[in-house]
């Protein structure tokens, strides 16, 4: 598996294997976890509460053959089709691999040589532009540093979620950095509707992690808040007492992890970030998709 890593789908994105201490740093966090949170406990009871729920809702149609042949279908094809899809998205990021560790070394062997100031401005070339810069290297250097500058002042941007037809684009001077609110916080009681993922009930404080990069920051039994997620992301399922996503549906990868371990998730909370702020006391609840500020940060 060390071609999975963080933003699998950016081609200068490390992975484990390009640096393994992305995975080491990861296990450290899910050590200081209580045995009770154990993934193979809380994936034990997951399993037995979705038999349970089988068995209900079969137990239901029983004497009805049309509709018991089409409830046995669906469980099976939904499960076969998850575990399908994502093996499908392994087999693309590990596809996708192959190249990320050729432009590696070719940014290694073009900074050794002198033609560009670090290894990872080759990752600033455009595809139209790879082939003049491979037959000649002289004066790509000072253009590709400052790409680099540019795409890291970027990166810690926040881009509109929705853009809407026929309606102007945001300058970029006004999108808000990463991690800093951009509005109000919501005040103690309020209770927010979000789409329901995993089910069961936590009580606990939030985290914000805009990036795998303050992963760390993460404390065992406090709520995530993300954006979205990637495999990348699971093990801090693993260490968090509930998960809620800012972008998402019922299927998405988030959901998906959270039922699979046993965790309480929420998606589609558009603005957790700042609504919810590092701190903020809330109660989740997964099989009704309710957040209910019980105290500030």
């Amino acid at each position: 598996f060390g071609h999975r890593g963080v933003n699998e789908w950016e081609l200068s994105a490390d992975t484990w294997k390009i640096n393994p201490t992305l995975a080491y740093d990861m296990i450290d966090r899910v050590r200081r976890q209580d045995d009770s949170m154990s993934p193979a406990i809380r994936s034990a009871q997951a399993m037995a509460s979705r038999i349970a729920a089988e068995a209900e809702l079969t137990a239901m149609v029983a004497g009805n053959d049309e509709s018991a042949g089409m409830l046995a279908a669906g469980i099976n094809s939904g499960q076969a089709s998850y575990r399908m899809r994502e093996a499908g998205k392994n087999a693309a990021v590990k596809l996708f691999h192959e190249p990320k560790l050729a432009f590696r070394e070719l940014g290694r062997r073009m900074h050794e040589r002198g033609s560009i100031a670090d290894p990872m401005d080759i990752f600033m070339l455009l595809d139209s532009e790879l082939d003049d810069f491979l037959a000649d290297q002289s004066g790509w250097s000072a253009t590709l540093a400052q790409r680099s500058v540019d795409f890291a002042t970027l990166r810690e941007l926040d881009p509109p979620y929705v853009v809407m037809h026929g309606q102007p684009i945001p300058p970029i001077s006004e999108w808000p950095r990463k991690g800093v609110a951009s509005g109000a916080a919501e005040p103690v009681g309020t209770a927010i509707k979000a789409v329901a993922g995993s089910p069961g009930k936590v009580t606990a404080r939030t985290r914000i992690i805009t990036d795998l990069s303050h992963a760390d920051e993460l404390e065992p039994g406090e709520i995530l808040v993300c954006m979205t997620t990637d495999p990348s992301w699971v093990p801090l399922f693993m260490i968090a007492s509930a998960v809620i996503c800012e972008i998402g549906a019922p299927g998405s990868h988030a959901v998906i992890v959270s039922r699979e371990i046993g965790v309480p998730c929420v998606v589609s909370l558009l603005g957790a970030s700042h609504k919810l702020p590092t701190g903020t006391l809330v109660e989740l609840d997964g099989s009704t998709g309710t957040v209910t500020v019980v105290e500030s940060a």
